[in-house]
């Protein structure tokens, strides 16, 4: 994550979480104000990803994650960025 150094995401989140949570974070920005994409075989869209990671599933147990963690992690990201902006 980009300000994830100026947290502690680090610190309390394995690697392949924040790694999950980098990718929850980039579709839900990537989704917002956009037209859902046509669907394609073996794609999915910005909108389908965020929607998947934003409930509990199959990928929990395939990515040893959780929704709660990515939760976390994007409020994490969400106050870093805020914080970042007065540091200048």
């Amino acid at each position: 994550m980009i300000h994830s150094h100026r947290t502690l995401v680090p610190l309390k989140y394995p690697p392949h979480v924040v790694a999950l949570g980098s990718l929850y974070v980039a579709a839900l920005l990537s989704s917002f104000e956009q037209p859902a994409s046509p669907p394609r075989p073996r794609y999915h869209s910005s909108h389908e990803l965020a929607a998947m990671l934003s409930k509990g599933g199959r990928w929990e147990r395939d990515f040893q994650a959780n929704v709660e963690d990515l939760e976390g992690l994007f409020s994490s990201y969400s106050l870093a960025h805020y914080y970042s902006q007065f540091l200048i």
